[in-house]
């Protein structure tokens, strides 16, 4: 997703993650592509900019990311926040830039997902700061699956 994070306090919470929604199932995982926690922008802090998963459920400790990339003034400029699993490994990027790769936790990737892009506040965290009318603007989403691999005859050739 291109996205340029809105420009706010501390209290202020954007995030793009994707949630998987087992039936029944003990297991799920939460992938943030980001979550940033706002600080006073004025004042020239950085944000605290996070990329992880969670493992939730009391299932095996499968691989995990926790990632803070340094990324120049998100709230000033475009990027593009990006994620890739496969059934062996998982990626994190920006701008292209991969910063995570862990193996992908297939105990609790085991239905589909949905996807949210959100500009929350407040919650448990103080409000301080805050920019009025503050916004997270989002270019573009592109999700997609791979390829399929073209399956193998085993009939002998003619």
């Amino acid at each position: 997703a291109m996205v340029k994070l809105p420009a706010s306090g501390t209290g202020s919470w954007p995030s793009f993650c994707t949630y998987s929604t087992p039936s029944g199932a003990s297991l799920s995982e939460e992938i943030d592509i980001f979550e940033a926690y706002g600080n006073n922008y004025d004042s020239g802090n950085p944000a605290m900019f996070g990329m992880r998963n969670h493992n939730w459920g009391s299932g095996p400790t499968e691989g995990t990311a926790n990632v803070w990339p340094s990324v120049s003034a998100p709230w000033q400029n475009w990027h593009i926040y990006g994620f890739l699993t496969t059934p062996t490994f998982s990626y994190f990027y920006v701008d292209g830039v991969q910063y995570a790769k862990y193996a992908t936790p297939v105990d609790y990737l085991t239905s589909s997902s949905y996807m949210t892009l959100e500009y929350n506040i407040g919650g448990w965290w103080p409000m301080t700061g805050l920019v009025a009318n503050s916004h997270m603007d989002v270019d573009w989403v592109r999700v997609w699956a791979p390829a399929a691999t073209p399956a193998t005859s085993t009939a002998p050739a003619k």
